[in-house]
């Protein structure tokens, strides 16, 4: 088998996955809003032992399962280009330089895609990332010039703006 036909496979795992949890998370809300969550009995007894049991669960309210994904995704890409501009990717010749990012724009093209996940949610992630981490005064031009070369290598994709990233 070849190297495309394995990450084809992998790709279509990751987007059931992915619309698996969705759908988790959609049925919790559901059930949530109309009150149907049992809730266990937070005592009981324990005959065989002569004592009460206190049985303790613990819910948690479901992320924003296409937030986290994207957010994740505009940390990864935060990263490339940090390091196609500044890191040890940048001090290598520009063919290898090159070859490195396209090879990585690439595959997160067809993650992407995969996903359903627009360029424009993606980018609004990064200036998001930005913001958590305001230490360095200059992050906020590197942010805004990663931004800028992502779109520009997604354009030269034809990877769609606003609506979902098609193939």
């Amino acid at each position: 088998m070849s190297y495309e036909a394995l990450l084809d496979i992998w790709m279509l795992q990751i987007q059931t996955s992915h619309q698996k949890t969705c759908e988790k998370v959609i049925e919790y809300k559901k059930k949530s809003s109309r009150g149907n969550i049992s809730i266990p009995a937070r005592h009981s007894i324990d005959s065989k032992n002569d004592r009460f049991m206190l049985n303790m669960t613990f819910s948690f309210p479901p992320r924003d399962v296409v937030g986290d994904v994207t957010s994740e995704v505009a940390n990864y890409i935060l990263w490339m280009e940090h390091e196609y501009h500044h890191g040890t990717t940048s001090s290598v010749g520009d063919n290898i330089r090159d070859g490195w990012y396209a090879k990585r724009i690439l595959w997160l093209y067809r993650l992407i895609s995969i996903l359903e996940i627009s360029r424009d949610l993606i980018a609004e992630k990064m200036r998001k990332a930005w913001m958590r981490n305001r230490d360095n005064k200059h992050q906020a031009v590197i942010v805004e010039e990663s931004i800028k070369h992502f779109l520009l290598s997604c354009e030269q994709l034809s990877w769609p703006g606003s609506g979902p990233a098609d193939l």
